[in-house]
């Protein structure tokens, strides 16, 4: 099951703990009705590249996406039912475009596109709300710099529930202000993977290098925070004592 995971912690032997994430599974078809080849269609139409690495001679061990059979549970934001999909990992160097690309065996739907490249990570600085000015990765495009690296991403809000609806923050440059929650969120996002990879050896949440996704500014007054499976989302507070980022 993808975003699903459970680890024992033993010590001398003997295990001592467990933790993870589990979803519930409602009855589900497993018998596909889409093969893999025809599900790979699909996600080629949808990226819509000009070429493929898979199909140049020199793919750097690169090879064409088999297309990985499993269940996509309800998670927010990326399902509102589970799933049983295929999952290509499909990279064009033409269109420069790296991502995990998640069809509906049954309908060959695109249900969701976990991005894995980006256009330039670039040094950064911003300013923060409890960590000053603070120095971390960003992207560039086209003279815009945005809070947008390889594994770290992060949207604003603006006040809205709706995530479709969210922005990117950018900045004209590299460095940041006027978006001290964006770049908290960001910055600290971007610590908890540096500490999990090299003290643990931990790539991201999963261990599978997923992109870590952080949403600012949700509603108006939301005193809370939380990981909705796939994203972390935190509202500004604003009741009396407490702040932005109530956790």
């Amino acid at each position: 099951m993808e975003f699903g995971e459970y680890t024992f912690h033993s010590k001398e032997g003997s295990v001592k703990s467990a933790s993870g994430r589990v979803f519930k599974i409602e009855k589900e078809n497993v018998s596909p009705s889409l093969s893999k080849s025809a599900g790979l269609q699909k996600a080629m139409s949808h990226v819509g590249a000009s070429s493929y690495l898979w199909e140049k001679e020199n793919a750097l061990d690169y090879k064409k996406p088999e297309g990985e059979l499993l269940i996509l549970p309800i998670t927010e934001g990326v399902s509102e039912k589970t799933r049983l999909v295929y999952k290509y990992d499909v990279y064009s160097q033409a269109s420069l475009y790296k991502a995990d690309v998640y069809v509906d065996t049954q309908t060959g739907e695109i249900v969701f596109e976990n991005n894995r490249i980006h256009h330039a990570d670039t040094p950064a600085t911003g300013s923060t709300l409890y960590n000053g000015t603070v120095s971390f990765t960003a992207d560039l495009s086209g003279g815009t710099y945005s809070l947008e690296a390889t594994d770290i991403e992060t949207y604003d809000m603006n006040g809205s529930t709706n995530y479709n609806s969210a922005s990117s923050v950018t900045s004209n440059s590299s460095s940041f202000s006027g978006s001290a929650t964006a770049v908290q969120a960001h910055w600290g996002a971007e610590q908890m993977y540096n500490y999990f990879f090299e003290k643990h050896n931990r790539d991201s949440y999963n261990d599978n290098g997923a992109v870590i996704r952080s949403y600012v500014s949700c509603s108006n007054n939301y005193v809370n925070a939380f990981f909705g499976g796939s994203r972390m989302t935190y509202g500004d507070g604003g009741r009396t004592n407490y702040g932005l980022w109530f956790l």
